[in-house]
């Protein structure tokens, strides 16, 4: 029914992906969210039980590090299916004006331009790390890699670059209320889920998805993990739960989660934190959730082509968005 496992392209497909790639819509068109464009143009709407009506424009998300998802508005992820993101506050199951948004975080990925100035030190540059998280309260992170003192911040392990891209989704920290987001503890992440909500019209249904959820890792002391659930339009659900993070074999690497051919439509998916003793491990109260590589209508996620195929158009494709991801520099 689901499942992580990776997915391989034939040179057939392949070919077909390569050519539709170079014509891509402007929107997400009906395939994976990478984030990786220049903007993205939300919509506004009713959500009655997953049947969207008064759907109308809404604002422009121009994709940067620390950009706010707006929480009450929509992408539009095929021609009647549109999803919006947000982390679960008051743990009442929704997302509303309550709760707070999804934000964009930038990846420190080997071969990227951009640079790291902790505590707003513009002489201090730092290229993937490293530096002591503790010093860098003004540069938000979603995740640390590697052991102290040199933690890399954001920075995909090595063989994954193109895979975490420039940008991923974190939770907003701004835990005490003040506006003003930092690496403190007094803002940590205290979020009961972070929320997918799914509307359609014309009485379009979503049976499959699949996503990424990046570094899940600990010790057995203090160890991650995540469980992921599916709601259907029948009250049905489906569950899948991330590996044990008690080690750090998912250390700055994908975790790939997946749904297909569930019962009835998908109206939300949830992703919560599991807590108490797994296997002898404890569980951490609070640790970050690093989303990326979304794609809300297919279980085919991110893809590694045959070698011959690499030969053939040199780059990995992502998934079902039917184009390339572009990896762009920034300064």
């Amino acid at each position: 029914m689901y499942g992580n496992t990776a997915v391989r392209l034939t040179f057939a497909l392949t070919c077909v992906l390569a050519w539709l790639a170079g014509h891509a819509q402007a929107d997400f068109g009906s395939g994976t969210i990478t984030f990786e464009d220049a903007s993205y143009q939300l919509y506004t709407l009713t959500n009655t039980n997953g049947v969207a009506s008064d759907v109308d424009t809404g604002s422009t998300l121009t994709i940067s590090d620390d950009a706010v998802i707006p929480i009450s508005e929509y992408f539009k992820v095929g021609t009647d299916v549109y999803v919006r993101f947000g982390f679960d506050l008051d743990g009442d199951g929704d997302i509303d004006s309550s709760d707070t948004p999804a934000v964009i975080e930038a990846t420190y990925a080997a071969g990227s331009s951009l640079n790291k100035k902790p505590n707003g030190d513009a002489n201090a540059t730092i290229l993937g790390g490293p530096f002591s998280a503790d010093d860098a309260n003004n540069d938000i992170f979603a995740y640390t890699s590697g052991s102290n003192p040199d933690e890399k911040t954001d920075f995909a392990a090595s063989g994954y670059e193109d895979q975490a891209g420039n940008y991923f989704v974190r939770a907003r920290k701004d835990g005490n209320g003040d506006g003003t987001e930092s690496n403190l503890s007094v803002d940590k992440e205290d979020w009961s889920s972070f929320i997918i909500e799914y509307a359609t019209t014309n009485s379009a249904t979503v049976d499959s998805a699949t996503g990424e959820i990046w570094d899940i890792d600990g010790s057995i002391q203090n160890a991650e993990q995540f469980i992921v659930t599916a709601t259907t339009a029948d009250n049905s659900t489906e569950t899948v739960t991330s590996p044990l993070g008690d080690n750090f074999d998912l250390d700055a690497k994908p975790w790939a989660w997946s749904f297909s051919g569930t019962a009835s439509s998908i109206t939300q998916i949830k992703f919560t934190r599991a807590t108490g003793t797994v296997s002898g491990s404890t569980l951490k109260s609070y640790f970050p959730l690093a989303f990326n590589n979304f794609n809300p209508v297919s279980s085919i996620g991110f893809v590694t082509p045959e070698p011959s195929s690499l030969f053939a158009f040199g780059g990995i494709f992502s998934l079902a968005i039917l184009r390339r991801r572009h990896r762009r520099v920034r300064r």
